[in-house]
């Protein structure tokens, strides 16, 4: 009897326990779905995709060098003796901007000068004498070799004493002036350093700007594309230029590639030493599918966009799709897409963040910043 009881006893209570379980889960799923009705519905803000011009581009930096550039260096050692010019002179090619005095030179140039004008004498007048059958051949070849000799030693003493002779090797500026009058000048050599200088002279009627292309852009390259560059120091100004030349390998260290380009400097406003932004454009391509890049998602999967499906007759919201996309170009906040969008459709530009596919949202006015909606 007592056995009976207990069981009918244990049977009543798991009956309570499951009521008791069953009410609990009944109570959460009307609080879920109180929650559900009461949750507000994400607010979207959308744009329709442009029929736009894009352009790949590449941006880099690189230093303002001048056309040409010479450092002047001395051939003769000696004492400067004079120097006409200053730092910001403008020269020209040929232009006598130095003299190197050196007396050892000059004593060899007169000695070399009196050697050929005695060889030059004796040699004619010996050839007077030959016509006239008083001299022999030999004697007449002999004078003509030492008359020879003389004049090649004159033009080899008169070609050191041009060295001495500092000139501007083309038309430009003096950027620099390392000597003054007196100074002793050492003869240049392979191993002479920047010590050794006088004068720096540069071109930069025209400048050049040398840039490193990446190995996946360097088939969009060609000598003659358009560049435009920027400088600090004009920062509303934009200066234009075009691919000059590059060569016809890679940096095999940085597996870039080194490529000149020439900017027009009429006004002299771009100096060597300035740093340049450099925007080279690679590609143009015109009326292609685009969309903000705000609009665009991207994970390890790929690309995708977030579609707005047509909302039923007298429907206050819409529901959303995740769209697959191929992208191109970027360009000014837009991105070209190659495939996977239709051109009417109606794309999520922003308020993306919280949305998944098959998403229920409200379509905000246009000019409205997105938001979460409130019920009032």
């Amino acid at each position: 009897m007592r056995s009976w009881t207990r069981r009918i006893f244990s049977g009543l209570a798991a009956l309570a326990i499951l009521g008791f379980g069953a009410l609990v889960w009944h109570r959460l799923g009307l609080s879920r779905q109180s929650e559900s009705e009461q949750r507000p519905l994400p607010l979207v803000q959308i744009s329709t995709p442009l029929q736009l011009t894009m352009e790949r581009k590449l941006l880099l930096t690189a230093d303002v060098l001048p056309r040409q550039q010479a450092e002047l260096m001395a051939k003769v050692a000696g004492y400067l003796d004079a120097i006409y010019v200053d730092r910001g002179d403008r020269v020209h090619a040929g232009q006598l901007l130095a003299i190197i005095r050196e007396p050892e030179l000059e004593h060899q140039l007169q000695r070399a000068q009196t050697n050929h004008d005695l060889a030059k004498i004796t040699f004619e007048r010996l050839e007077a004498l030959f016509a006239q059958g008083l001299i022999a051949k030999q004697e007449l070849d002999d004078a003509h070799s030492r008359f020879s000799i003389t004049k090649r030693e004159l033009e080899l003493q008169q070609t050191y004493a041009e060295y001495a002779k500092i000139v501007a090797p083309f038309d430009g500026y003096v950027t620099r002036r390392h000597v003054d009058p007196g100074a002793l000048i050492p003869q240049v050599s392979s191993g002479s350093s920047s010590a050794n200088i006088l004068l720096t002279v540069m071109d930069i009627s025209r400048v050049k700007v040398m840039i490193n292309v990446p190995e996946r852009d360097i088939a969009s390259v060609h000598v003659g594309d358009a560049v435009s560059l920027t400088v600090d120091a004009y920062p509303d100004q934009t200066f234009r230029g075009q691919v000059s030349r590059f060569g016809p390998a890679l940096d095999r260290g940085s597996r870039t590639l080194l490529v000149e380009v020439d900017v027009a400097n009429d006004d002299l406003a771009l100096k060597p030493g300035m740093f340049a932004r450099v925007l080279l454009i690679l590609e143009r391509r015109p009326d292609v599918l685009a969309v903000p890049s705000e609009a665009l998602l991207v994970n390890e999967l790929g690309s995708y966009l977030y579609v707005v499906n047509a909302a039923t007759d007298g429907a206050a919201e819409s529901t959303v799709r995740k769209v697959a996309v191929s992208t191109g170009v970027e360009d000014g906040g837009q991105v070209e897409i190659l495939a996977g969008l239709a051109p009417s459709s109606r794309i999520v530009r922003s308020g993306k963040e919280l949305l998944h596919d098959g998403s229920v949202v409200r379509v905000a006015a246009d000019g409205n910043s997105p938001r979460i909606a409130t019920e009032h």
